[in-house]
């Protein structure tokens, strides 16, 4: 008799009903292997199929329980042996799923043969085929004429896909894209490609990179990522047009040494002056961090100049629980080399270059720190003393009968090879009575200076100065009805008063004192002077109020005002001023609108009826996109810039951006750019042009470097050309892509 039967509709039973008949034509006699769960074993039902997609098991963590469930219009076949479903056939198994117009399935090594409308389904996996040869136990088979869909966002197509295990894949004549399925504009074209999910890299094998329909790079060998982990390998070149430099190839080559070490080493090469070689190598540990950046070109034949290098070391390190360690070390080879070289006006306006090493600890209630300063000195400049080294010691306020006591103390050699300098020891205990409530501040503070100068000459000299002082403020706050918004206001007024008594300071040394500049921060000290080495008499009171505007709704602040102005009673011999006050200060600075923000100084001599110095600051800011930032500084009798920057979109995909930057007081242009965009959700080109004042010609005339960068972005891919999207970030602010 035939054991064939015809399975129609049939509903899913559970698995325990099946491993149990061990004598019947559904079961292998001494066997564990689980069975294919088909519907009632021979029942007949009329039921429509279910929508729902068929259940999984609720826990499969091992695969040898993992059950297998099968589907279709109409079943039929030996169960032990082979069974064919067509119809809207399905096959699940743990998480994979597989779907067609025909399965074959065959219960030993769970192997799948689906044809037509094929659709496999795993975790980050989708391949659709008109044909599938599969083994659910393994995870392993091929299908053909295939369409892909790995991750989130990656696919492609392909002759024939080998499925090597759930995270592998081999791809014959394939393509990959993270474009629009609609319109993969970008895509790699490659005859074998290999997919590693659990490296999360991809290879090809006699790639092009398609881009618009039109081969744009091939490469015989060709590696990728599959995710934004880093990997070793080429990145892509960057070119750049300058006046000076001439026509510029950088070839950057990462390497990806261990998760915490990594190299970038790049190859630059310059049209009139040659190779020049760039290395950054950084290094991370759990005490320890830094970076080491060393570049060098050979011979510069523009310059002439054999043997041009430059380096930097910067280091950070734990000792123990409270101790911090640091090295920070820059040098070149000669003193043109940043203006020669960089186009960066943070480089090109270099003139010290620091050799820092030092110690810094700290517990609950101090801090100290040692350190050590060397400097190179580039352009002929006058070299500063180096502090050979410097050590100092700050106590934190602490509560001592009702008062607050504390102090600052140290000690530096400043040190010049003529053998000028001196040893600098200092202290600056200080007494204080903090009294305050909830708008109310009133601080009386007492400190004593007392400095001591050993010079290398043999002489010395002795410095004692008593500083008082108070602060006292207030604040008040009212309710306000403002453009239709709820604003809360408040009125700050703050005095300050110090007094100290002169001293003579004219043969002590002077090492590293200077005016203060300026502003709110400044004017209520008790010193007109930075550093250690001058102290002025003081006798003077400064008078100050903000206001501040206070959105009740969003807790932002809309608008600040301030004004200041400081009173000399008496004293100020010492920086020989002999002004009654000094100039007023007014600011505003604030969120004015959720677009719009300002910040504005202004420096006011009443003595001489003309306002001295002001800065303004305009910025605009939309969320859709775009920004525009105006700047003005003006020092009257010394320099006046204009310092204009924005970013514009023309459209969803265009748009333009630049800076303008301008001295009046010297009729140069400062820096100038322009770029122009266009950006896709798969690939974006940007074009820039840029001009840099880098220093002066023997004539007097400014002296520029101009350059051209042009970039493609293959998102997901490449970016060919130099960092032009970097480059403008850094230079327009408010600047995206």
């Amino acid at each position: 008799m035939s054991m064939k039967r015809h399975y129609t509709k049939l509903f899913y039973i559970p698995m325990s009903l099946l491993v149990g008949l061990s004598q019947s034509d559904f079961s292998y006699a001494d066997s564990n292997e689980d069975w294919p769960i088909v519907n009632g074993a021979g029942q007949i039902t009329e039921s429509p199929k279910a929508k729902e997609e068929p259940r999984r098991p609720a826990d499969a963590t091992n695969a040898s329980d993992l059950i297998t469930t099968i589907d279709g219009d109409s079943i039929t076949g030996f169960k032990s042996e082979e069974l064919v479903a067509t119809g809207n056939a399905v096959v699940i198994r743990g998480d994979q799923q597989i779907s067609a117009d025909k399965i074959v399935y065959r219960p030993e090594g769970k192997r799948v043969h689906a044809v037509g409308n094929v659709i496999l389904e795993q975790p980050g996996l989708k391949l659709l085929g008109e044909e599938l040869s599969y083994s659910a136990e393994d995870e392993t088979g091929e299908i053909d004429i295939v369409q892909y869909f790995l991750g989130d966002n990656a696919h492609g197509t392909a002759d024939k896909i080998f499925i090597e295990s759930e995270e592998r894949q081999r791809a014959l004549s394939a393509t990959y894209s993270t474009c629009d399925v609609a319109n993969p504009e970008v895509y790699l074209k490659a005859s074998v490609l290999d997919l590693d999910r659990t490296r999360d890299s991809g290879s090809g094998k006699n790639t092009r990179i398609v881009f618009k329909g039109v081969p744009i790079l091939y490469s015989p060998y060709i590696t990728f990522p599959l995710s934004e982990k880093r990997r070793t390998g080429l990145l892509a070149p960057s070119y750049t047009q300058s006046v000076e430099n001439g026509f510029e190839v950088a070839i950057p080559f990462y390497w990806d040494i261990a998760p915490n070490y990594d190299a970038t080493i790049t190859t630059r090469n310059m049209a009139s002056r040659g190779t020049q070689f760039k290395s950054e190598w950084r290094y991370l540990q759990n005490d320890f961090l830094g970076q080491f950046d060393y570049d060098y070109i050979g011979d510069d034949r523009l310059s002439g100049e054999r043997r041009r290098s430059y380096y930097r070391w910067v280091h950070q390190g734990r000792f123990g629980e409270n101790f911090l360690g640091y090295v920070d070390f820059e040098g070149v080879s000669d003193d043109t080399y940043f203006t020669d070289l960089s186009t960066d006006l943070s480089e090109t306006s270099k003139v010290h270059l620091p050799r820092k090493l030092g110690l810094s600890s700290q517990g609950p209630w101090w801090r100290a720190g040692a350190e050590m300063i060397h400097y190179q000195t580039l352009n002929f400049q006058a070299k500063p003393y180096q502090i050979d080294p410097s050590i100092k010691f700050s106590i934190d306020p602490q509560e001592l009968l009702g008062f607050e006591a504390g102090g600052d103390f140290g000690m530096t050699r400043y040190y010049k090879s003529n053998n000028s300098g001196s040893t600098r020891s200092e202290a600056v205990p200080y007494l204080q009575w903090p009294l305050e409530n909830d708008f109310l501040n009133i601080l009386p503070k007492i400190k004593y200076n007392i400095t001591n100068y050993e010079n290398h000459d043999g002489s010395h000299f002795y410095r004692g100065l008593p500083i008082y002082s108070i602060d006292s403020s207030v604040v008040l706050e009212r309710d306000l009805q403002l453009v239709g918004a709820q604003m809360k206001q408040t009125l700050e007024p703050r005095i300050f008063y110090a007094y100290a008594p002169y001293r003579d300071q004219s043969n002590l040394p002077n090492f590293d004192s200077g005016l203060r500049g300026f502003d709110f921060s400044s004017i209520f000290t008790d010193n007109v002077f930075s550093g250690s080495d001058r102290i002025n008499d003081a006798d003077h009171v400064t008078l100050g109020v903000t206001s501040r505007f206070i959105d009740e709704i969003s807790g932002q602040e809309r608008l600040s005002l301030s004004g200041a102005q400081r009173y000399f009673i008496g004293g100020n011999e010492v920086s020989g001023d002999t002004a009654n006050r000094s100039d007023i200060l007014a600011a505003a600075s604030g969120r004015v609108t959720n677009s719009v923000s300002i910040d504005s100084l202004i420096q006011y001599s009443g003595i001489l009826n003309q306002v001295q110095r002001h800065q303004h600051a305009i910025r605009y800011r939309v969320e859709e996109g775009g920004s525009f930032n105006f700047i003005h500084r003006s020092d009257r009798d010394l320099q006046e810039q204009f310092d204009m920057s924005g970013q514009w979109f023309a459209s969803q995909n265009w748009s333009v951006a630049g800076r303008w930057n301008y001295s009046k007081d010297s009729g140069r242009l400062i820096e100038g750019l322009m770029g122009l965009e266009y950006d896709e959700s798969c690939w974006g080109a940007s074009f820039v042009a840029s001009k840099v004042l880098i220093g002066q010609n023997a004539n007097g005339s400014g002296k520029y470097a101009t350059q051209f960068m042009f970039q493609l972005d293959l998102k997901g891919f490449t970016r060919v050309g130099q960092n032009a999207t970097g480059f403008l970030s850094d230079k327009v602010g408010g600047y995206r892509r």
